[in-house]
Protein backbone atom coordinates (compact mmCIF):
# COMPACT_ATOMS: atom_id res chain seq x y z
CA UNK A 1 0.00 0.00 0.00
CA UNK A 2 1.19 3.27 -1.04
CA UNK A 3 0.21 7.16 -0.41
CA UNK A 4 -1.32 9.22 -3.02
CA UNK A 5 -2.28 13.21 -2.33
CA UNK A 6 -4.34 14.39 -4.74
CA UNK A 7 -6.97 17.40 -4.66
CA UNK A 8 -9.64 15.62 -3.25
CA UNK A 9 -7.08 14.25 -0.45
CA UNK A 10 -4.80 11.47 0.70
CA UNK A 11 -5.54 7.97 -1.10
CA UNK A 12 -4.11 4.58 0.21
CA UNK A 13 -3.58 2.40 -2.92
CA UNK A 14 -2.42 -0.87 -3.49
CA UNK A 15 0.49 -2.01 -5.49
CA UNK A 16 2.18 -5.06 -7.17
CA UNK A 17 5.62 -4.52 -8.01
CA UNK A 18 6.11 -6.73 -11.08
CA UNK A 19 9.64 -6.16 -12.60
CA UNK A 20 8.69 -8.54 -15.51
CA UNK A 21 5.82 -6.02 -17.09
CA UNK A 22 7.55 -2.99 -19.39
CA UNK A 23 4.73 -0.78 -18.21
CA UNK A 24 3.32 0.40 -15.22
CA UNK A 25 -0.97 0.34 -14.90
CA UNK A 26 -3.74 1.59 -13.17
CA UNK A 27 -7.34 0.50 -12.78
CA UNK A 28 -9.42 3.25 -14.47
CA UNK A 29 -11.59 3.05 -11.30
CA UNK A 30 -8.87 4.62 -8.94
CA UNK A 31 -8.47 7.06 -11.33
CA UNK A 32 -11.63 7.99 -11.76
CA UNK A 33 -11.94 7.71 -7.73
CA UNK A 34 -8.62 9.91 -7.42
CA UNK A 35 -10.01 12.44 -10.34
CA UNK A 36 -6.53 12.36 -12.02
CA UNK A 37 -5.66 14.12 -15.28
CA UNK A 38 -5.92 12.64 -18.03
CA UNK A 39 -3.63 12.88 -21.40
CA UNK A 40 -4.91 10.73 -24.09
CA UNK A 41 -2.81 7.86 -25.56
CA UNK A 42 -3.70 4.56 -27.22
CA UNK A 43 -1.40 1.62 -26.94
CA UNK A 44 -2.20 -1.94 -27.02
CA UNK A 45 -1.51 -4.21 -24.06
CA UNK A 46 -0.23 -7.57 -24.80
CA UNK A 47 0.36 -10.09 -22.32
CA UNK A 48 0.90 -14.02 -21.43
CA UNK A 49 1.84 -15.43 -25.23
CA UNK A 50 1.12 -12.07 -26.78
CA UNK A 51 -2.66 -12.17 -26.46
CA UNK A 52 -3.93 -9.09 -27.07
CA UNK A 53 -4.79 -7.43 -23.10
CA UNK A 54 -6.66 -4.31 -24.39
CA UNK A 55 -6.13 -1.52 -25.13
CA UNK A 56 -5.18 1.45 -23.01
CA UNK A 57 -6.52 5.15 -24.22
CA UNK A 58 -5.01 7.17 -21.24
CA UNK A 59 -1.72 8.21 -19.18
CA UNK A 60 -2.08 9.94 -15.73
CA UNK A 61 0.40 11.08 -13.89
CA UNK A 62 0.88 10.72 -9.64
CA UNK A 63 3.15 10.76 -7.11
CA UNK A 64 3.08 7.79 -4.28
CA UNK A 65 4.57 7.92 -0.86
CA UNK A 66 4.90 4.84 1.69
CA UNK A 67 1.98 5.13 3.74
CA UNK A 68 4.40 5.12 6.76
CA UNK A 69 6.47 8.11 7.67
CA UNK A 70 9.19 8.65 5.52
CA UNK A 71 10.88 11.80 2.78
CA UNK A 72 10.62 9.00 0.00
CA UNK A 73 8.52 9.68 -3.05
CA UNK A 74 8.23 8.88 -6.47
CA UNK A 75 6.61 10.29 -9.06
CA UNK A 76 4.78 7.87 -11.81
CA UNK A 77 3.51 8.07 -15.32
CA UNK A 78 0.93 5.00 -15.61
CA UNK A 79 -1.69 3.61 -18.16
CA UNK A 80 -5.11 3.32 -17.51
CA UNK A 81 -6.67 -0.03 -18.00
CA UNK A 82 -9.68 -1.28 -16.57
CA UNK A 83 -8.48 -4.12 -15.20
CA UNK A 84 -5.18 -5.18 -14.08
CA UNK A 85 -5.75 -8.34 -12.45
CA UNK A 86 -7.43 -10.77 -10.22
CA UNK A 87 -7.83 -9.94 -6.49
CA UNK A 88 -5.01 -10.92 -4.82
CA UNK A 89 -4.00 -13.52 -3.47
CA UNK A 90 -6.65 -15.59 -4.76
CA UNK A 91 -7.75 -16.84 -1.62
CA UNK A 92 -7.05 -15.58 1.97
CA UNK A 93 -3.78 -16.97 3.63
CA UNK A 94 -3.34 -17.40 7.40
CA UNK A 95 -0.30 -15.47 8.69
CA UNK A 96 -0.49 -16.54 12.40
CA UNK A 97 2.34 -19.08 11.99
CA UNK A 98 4.98 -16.89 10.47
CA UNK A 99 6.74 -16.20 13.77
CA UNK A 100 9.74 -14.45 11.89
CA UNK A 101 7.41 -12.01 10.59
CA UNK A 102 5.84 -10.35 13.76
CA UNK A 103 7.79 -7.59 14.11
CA UNK A 104 7.44 -6.64 10.55
CA UNK A 105 6.16 -3.27 9.53
CA UNK A 106 4.64 -4.59 5.98
CA UNK A 107 3.83 -2.21 3.11
CA UNK A 108 0.39 -3.57 2.97
CA UNK A 109 -0.84 -4.57 6.21
CA UNK A 110 -3.71 -6.49 4.83
CA UNK A 111 -1.47 -8.64 2.49
CA UNK A 112 -3.56 -11.80 3.44
CA UNK A 113 -6.53 -10.52 2.36
CA UNK A 114 -7.56 -11.09 -1.21
CA UNK A 115 -7.89 -7.84 -2.61
CA UNK A 116 -7.94 -5.62 -5.98
CA UNK A 117 -4.62 -4.29 -7.19
CA UNK A 118 -4.79 -0.60 -7.94
CA UNK A 119 -1.60 0.14 -9.46
CA UNK A 120 1.11 -2.41 -11.15
CA UNK A 121 4.54 -0.90 -10.63
CA UNK A 122 6.56 -2.11 -14.37
CA UNK A 123 9.99 -2.61 -14.60
CA UNK A 124 9.73 1.38 -15.93
CA UNK A 125 10.06 2.51 -12.85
Amino acid sequence: MVKIHTDTGEHLVRVLVDPGSQATFIREEVANKLKLNRTPMQTVIAGMGLTEAGTSHFTVEFTIHPRFSSNFKLKIKAMVFKDITRSLPLEAIDPSGWNHTKNLIWADPLFYEPGPIDILLGADY
